[in-house]
This record gives structure tokens, C-alpha cells and sequence, in this order.
């Protein structure tokens, strides 16, 4: 019987590396990296509106709209790209890379993503103190 071959498992920094080399974006999760799927257009709709909406009401001045190619840190072990965040903190404004106090965290559901934003999504997101809200959009209706 053939076994399965173990997950290669990288640090930190051989994860940021990969980032800035590869066209397409991966999360980060103790050690190992998964290539994140394109999104629909009507995910990349909702997305442009909402930022859109979003940046006309904030003050541009201490607060910013990021879209999905910011990546936001929750600890040393886990590295993700939301659809969209709203970070108020001097630091992320200053950030020329990686977020790490966002205040509201937006994710638009797809059918394959759902379970994940409803669940392992949401516990990442509640360990950052900074988040005042989380808010899932559905973009599907019956």
C-alpha cells in the first residue's frame, strides 16, 4: 500500500518568499500552504461595491478599505487574505505588506467557501482583539 506524501511545511519567511514570487496567493497555516481559488465574478462585484461604499463614508485620514490582496497576520502560525477589511490602527495605515488590526472583516460566501468563513474562518478572525465585526455577505439568493 502506497502512502500518502506529507505536506511540505515551511516558515514564515520561506512563505512570504513564495508570496512575492508566485502569481497566485496562498494562506498560511502551521506551516503549510494552500493555493487560494480565483473568485467569481459576482464575488469580485459584491467586493468592488462594497470598498467602493466603504471608502466613501471613512475618513481616509485614520481609517482605510483594503481589498482581497492584503494579507493579514493572526499569529506566527496563520497568514490569510480576507475579501475585505476596514483597519482604523497607525500601524496597519503605515503597513506596506502584512495587516494585523483590522477592525471589521468582510468574506462574501460562495457555495465552496461558506462552511469554511462560517467556522475555521470566524475562530482565526475572533483571536485578533482589533475585530469590532465580522460580516459574512451572501451572494446567492433563492
Amino acid at each position: 500500500m502506497e502512502q500518502a506524501a506529507a505536506p511540505n511545511h515551511y516558515t514564515v519567511e520561506e512563505y512570504l518568499a513564495l508570496e512575492d514570487a508566485s502569481e497566485v496567493r496562498h494562506k498560511y497555516y502551521q506551516g503549510e500552504v494552500f493555493a487560494m481559488a480565483g473568485a467569481s465574478l459576482p464575488h469580485n462585484h459584491i467586493i468592488g461595491n462594497s470598498y467602493r461604499a466603504l471608502g466613501d463614508r471613512l475618513d481616509a485620514s485614520r481609517c482605510e478599505v483594503f481589498l482581497d490582496g492584503a494579507l493579514l497576520k493572526i499569529d506566527d502560525s496563520c497568514f490569510i487574505y480576507p475579501d475585505l477589511l476596514v483597519s482604523c490602527h497607525p500601524a496597519d495605515l503605515a503597513a506596506d505588506r502584512i495587516l494585523q488590526h483590522p477592525s471589521v472583516i468582510f468574506e462574501v460566501l460562495s457555495p465552496a467557501s461558506a462552511a469554511y468563513d462560517r467556522t475555521a474562518k470566524l475562530r482565526f478572525y475572533q483571536r485578533l482583539p482589533s475585530v469590532r465585526h465580522y460580516v459574512l455577505v451572501q451572494q446567492e439568493y433563492c
